[in-house]
């Protein structure tokens, strides 16, 4: 076992890295706090957990706004991944970061099922998606570049 120390958003981490039981030498790199392993990705932690290796993330929760009437972000979206549902009426819709990125991320946006793909711009606060179809599902995916 080894102690990995670092800055991680501006705030020292103490982390363990550490040979896992049973698991063929792979090795985890454990958040000191929640003892989960992963990787850090700018402000979020990325999980790879789970005998089947799922990933996951944690950190800042984004807000819809101009998705028409009612959208729901579902439970668990954070600023690298999720899905949402457009309202009634919806022709726009803006995910705003919950944390903003130093540098426009690279994302991807797609509709649920059959549905037209959508059209996207990003920024570092946003994604503003310009062809959304009322009352549908889309998932995003977005990954910070070097330096945020």
């Amino acid at each position: 076992m080894a102690v990995v120390c670092g800055m991680i958003g501006g705030v020292a981490q103490t982390s363990l890295m550490r040979t896992l039981p049973g698991a063929n030498g792979a090795l985890a790199i454990t958040d000191n706090v929640s003892g989960n392993a992963g990787f850090y990705f700018g402000n979020g932690f990325v999980s790879v957990g789970g005998s089947i290796g799922h990933i996951a993330s944690q950190g800042s929760t984004p807000a819809l706004s101009s998705c028409g009437t009612s959208p729901t972000l579902d439970t668990g979206s954070t600023d690298f991944a999720g899905s949402y549902t457009t309202g009634s009426a919806a022709t726009t819709c803006t995910i705003t970061f919950g944390t903003a990125y130093a540098a426009a991320p690279s994302c991807s946006v797609d509709a649920n099922g059959n549905a037209t793909q959508p059209t996207f711009t990003v920024s570092q606060t946003a994604i503003t998606v310009t062809v959304d179809i009322a009352s549908t599902k889309y998932s995003y995916i977005c990954v910070g570049k070097t330096g945020g």
